[in-house]
């Protein structure tokens, strides 16, 4: 069992070497009813794997006979050998030392999350920070390996001041942490129960799949996709319901975001299944996407006529790739359109404007020209035509007449407009027709020669005109990609494809392999490749091993009642829909929030550059900078520079109504707290309402100090400049730093008088926090930059000096 799981684990990295993709579960044991006996009745998304068989040599699956094969399994070995050298170097703290506790059972885990039966899921899942909340659970058959793994994941959740404590569950013992005690905003409860290790997030999870296994009941929900896509050696099922999905993270995108999908129809997905299976030929994954109500937006496009036969006519039986799709130019155009002006009605007039501005400069209606093409599109490349270098679009002409119009009004335009600055337009005449192309020109760098023939039936677009030409020559009664038995096959199965891909598994393996075998050598032999021997690159299996177990990719997508079906059949596994959606959904939250923050990031940068160029013209105009806070004749602090600027960012009115001859927290000041601008709200920051992570760099070198000019008994307070003048920037106003955006704990009131100091043992205090890895500053000269973390103390120290004669690096500090 040892031995097979340690092959297993190996196929898996062979098969995505080779196809590019992850597979899971190939070959197939048996299917464990346990990972759907763990299913919950309801949840926002599951996937499971079988565990890995050993591949038999005499099976008619010619993935099964690729796995089986000598040269197959000795380039597993080497390769095991390779990364179980590569991952106990990185496991070690230092050369020389054990690997640490914490990191030396990562190769063990993934090995057996990679091989062993599994199955994964989530309940719930509420967006709220610093961790959203997530309920869901995992099992995994992990055998012999079951107690090394939850020793492992103990010492890794458990510290000197938090220990684990036991639980009863089932009548067997289970490890539980308190959300406060593991620093997740959740329970969490893992064990092993007999060969299964077991983990639960959120309270009475693991209790749950425990009562559940004892059921032996799969849920409704998994029996029907189990029923719409049958197999019989499954390998691989996931289930995605994309529309609680979508509504738990949709908020994390903003409301401009929520706005676009409503738009754009997804909100009319529901669910997403998907299950990939072993056959008598190779692996076939089916999937299907439900569609709620009548379609809209980019799903109302797929409410289309299919491809058929006819369709695939200019496609050679021979092509190394080819991809078809149905679709109508002109309503890609009016849903984009539509999209825009849901969101920015402002941005599609614009929109529009630049169209009817086209029209106007050209003589050539955009929609009209659009509404001349038809619905099928193509692309396609085969060797006899030049390799993917003769690689050609097509598209099906509807209305020629209006179409060579256009092209005679752009043609003419180019001619007025690039002679002798831009590359020439050429023609020739091929088989009766005219073809176009751009004249080559390595002056400009430009090699290759954009071709274009407008044909009776179709737009033809090629790198070269070699490409065009290739489509031009096809005869009637020549073989076509229909011809092919896989895409045959595919065609007669149901009703008109919206869209299909074809790959010549063979012949491509054939093309690039050689690229392989002279890229890895070098890759091995600069910089180590991460610690991998040169012996790898050596045993790489021969092509001849490899092709001939190789069959045709078909991937086909329907339109059927329910909503989308697709349906694809190949020998390598490519980036299988079962096995890739419920990492893709795992790695959808982190794009979501990078997003957020990368925005959030760039609102803060503005908020700087507003108060920055405040500070300037508050400056142009009393030749000096406000100082931290203004005071009244007795000396007493009163109102902080924010309240200075507010005329300066838009807000006279509201500095209008401040008694600027009394205190921050006076009866009538201290009303106009709630009222503070966003230009001082820092995007993410959750401190409470009033307050401001927006700080003046102060102390005796700071650019916004304490007062400069001793307020006087018969001075009243105005609110006026009493700080330095810009001369006393003397290190360079590009090298000081005025305003920092700071983290949530060193938010202070708006308007309350204070002088911010940067610590001077440790100058990031108070402002690592509310950005990762870093904070935002505002220098004097207006330019606003993310200082990160790791930046030198000595350096930052230099830049919240306005005089200290320090030498400033700009590389080091960008």
């Amino acid at each position: 069992m040892q031995a097979m799981s340690m092959f297993g684990g190996l196929s898996v990295l062979v098969l995505a070497i080779l196809g590019g993709g992850l597979p899971l579960g190939v070959p197939p044991e048996k299917e464990n009813p346990v990972m759907g006996h763990v299913a919950p009745a309801e949840c926002l998304m599951y996937a499971s794997w079988a565990s890995m068989a050993a591949p038999n040599p005499a099976s008619t699956n010619q993935t099964e006979q690729l796995l089986a094969e000598p040269e197959i399994r000795e380039f597993a070995a080497v390769l095991e050998r390779s990364l179980g050298q590569v991952l106990n170097l990185s496991s070690r703290t230092l050369p020389g030392e054990p690997p640490a506790p914490s990191t030396a059972a990562a190769p063990l885990w993934g090995k057996v999350l990679l091989t062993r039966a599994t199955a994964i899921f989530v309940t719930k899942f509420v967006p709220r920070e610093p961790l959203p909340l997530v309920e869901g659970g995992l099992i995994v058959r992990a055998g012999e390996h079951a107690a090394q793994l939850d020793a492992s994941l103990t010492e890794w959740l458990g510290s000197a001041d938090q220990k684990p404590v036991e639980s009863t569950i089932g009548g067997r013992k289970f490890h539980r942490l308190a959300a406060s005690e593991a620093g997740l905003p959740m329970e969490v409860t893992w064990g092993v129960a007999g060969e299964y290790l077991m983990i639960g997030l959120g309270e009475k999870t693991l209790d749950d799949m425990i009562a559940r296994v004892a059921a032996r009941q799969e849920p409704a929900w998994l029996v029907q996709v189990k029923q719409q896509l049958p197999a019989e050696r499954r390998c691989s099922v996931s289930y995605i319901n994309a529309k609680k999905l979508t509504e738990a993270l949709l908020p994390l995108a903003g409301p401009e975001v929520e706005q676009v999908v409503a738009t754009l129809g997804l909100r009319q997905i529901g669910t997403l299944a998907s299950v990939s299976a072993m056959d008598e030929a190779g692996i076939v994954s089916h999937s299907t996407l439900a569609i709620d109500g009548p379609p809209r937006g980019l799903v109302a496009l797929l409410e289309n006529e299919g491809i058929g036969k006819e369709d695939l006519a200019h496609i050679p039986s021979d092509a190394l790739l080819a991809s078809c799709w149905s679709l109508e130019a002109s309503r890609v155009l009016d849903t984009i359109l539509e999209t825009i002006r849901e969101v920015e009605p402002r941005a599609a007039d614009e929109f529009e404007g630049e169209l009817r501005n086209f029209e106007r400069e050209f003589g050539v209606d955009v929609r009209a020209t659009l509404a001349g093409l038809g619905n099928n599109w193509s692309l396609h490349a085969a060797n006899a035509d030049g390799g993917l270098m003769g690689v050609a679009v097509t598209v099906e002409v509807r209305d020629r007449a209006r179409l060579l119009a256009a092209q005679e009004k752009l043609l003419a335009a180019w001619g007025q407009a690039q002679p002798g600055r831009g590359p020439a337009i050429a023609q020739l005449q091929f088989g009766g027709q005219t073809v176009y192309y751009l004249v080559p020109d390595l002056r400009r760098g430009m090699m290759f020669a954009p071709a274009w023939c407008l044909s009776e039936e179709r737009l033809i677009v090629g790198l070269f005109p070699q490409g065009v030409k290739s489509v031009l020559a096809r005869k009637a009664g020549d073989k076509s990609l229909a011809d092919v038995p896989e895409v045959a096959a595919q065609l007669a199965a149901g009703k008109p494809p919206l869209a299909i891909t074809y790959q010549d598994s063979a012949r491509l393996f054939e093309a690039f392999y050689p690229s392989a075998q002279m890229l890895l050598p070098m890759v091995m032999s600069s910089g180590g490749a991460f610690g991998l021997p040169p012996d790898l690159a050596a045993a790489l299996p021969t092509p001849r091993s490899v092709i001939r177990h190789l069959r045709p990719s078909v991937t086909v997508v329907r339109r059927t009642e329910r909503g989308l079906e697709t349906d694809t059949r190949q020998t390598l596994p490519g980036t299988n829909l079962g096995a890739s959606a419920p990492l893709a959904v795992a790695m959808l939250l982190p794009a979501l929030q990078a997003s957020r923050e990368a925005a959030r990031r760039s609102q803060g940068s503005n908020n700087l550059r507003q108060q920055l160029l405040a500070l300037h013209n508050f400056h142009d105009t009393f030749n000096r900078f406000p100082a931290a806070y203004q005071t009244d004749g007795d000396g007493k602090p009163l109102l902080s520079w924010r309240v200075a600027l507010l005329p300066f960012i838009e807000e006279k009115a509201l500095f209008d109504q401040f008694r600027l001859d009394e205190p921050w927290d006076s009866e009538h000041n201290k009303k106009l707290i709630p009222r503070m601008p966003r230009t001082f709200l820092a995007p993410g920051s959750r401190a409470a309402p009033g307050m401001t992570t927006y700080l003046g760099v102060g102390g005796k070198a700071g650019v916004l100090g304490a007062p400069r000019i001793p307020a006087k008994p018969d001075r009243p307070a105005t609110g006026l400049p009493n700080g330095i003048g810009m001369a006393q920037v003397v290190d360079g106003t590009s090298n000081t730093i005025a305003i920092v955006e700071a983290s949530d704990e060193a938010a202070v009131i708006w308007t309350k008088p204070e002088e911010w100091v940067p610590d001077q043992e440790n100058p990031l205090k108070g402002l690592i926090g509310l950005r990762p890895n870093g904070f935002s500053a505002g220098f004097v000269d207006g330019h606003v930059q993310f200082i990160a973390r790791g930046i030198d103390l000595q350096m930052l120290r230099a830049l919240f000096t306005r005089d200290g004669g320090e030498v400033v690096d700009p590389r080091v500090r960008r």
